[in-house]
Order: structure tokens, then sequence, then C-alpha cells
């Protein structure tokens, strides 16, 4: 699921580039004005997502050592 967000996050943008590109300005003002709570909310998922693999991967490796 983390990776899926990370993508959507990096494609968030050309998304919203491209409502434009097309003509669909009311689409791309839309898409644009949920980018703030978009990437906050995305932006927590991967973060707690790499922090918690990072944490099992300490935790693993002081048991063994």
């Amino acid at each position: 699921m983390a990776w899926f967000c990370l993508v959507g996050m990096l494609a968030y943008p050309f998304l919203v580039l491209l409502c434009s590109i097309v003509g669909a300005d009311q689409a791309a003002d839309i898409i644009g004005s949920m980018a703030s709570i978009y990437f906050l909310s995305v932006a927590g998922i991967v973060g707690v997502f790499f922090g918690v693999t990072n944490m099992s991967k300490k935790e693993v490796k002081g048991n063994n050592g």
C-alpha cells in the first residue's frame, strides 16, 4: 500500500497538469485544492511504513548480535 501511495504522490502533479492541458480547468482546480491534504496524508502513510520497517530491522539485528 505504501508503494502505491508513493507512486500516487509522484504522479499527482502530472494529473493536475494533464487536466489543465486537456481543458478540464474545473477538474484541475478541484484536484489542485485537494493537494494539501492529499500530500499530508500520503506522506504520513509512507513515513510510517518506512519508519516501522526501519525499526523492525534494527530490532531483529539487535536480537541476533
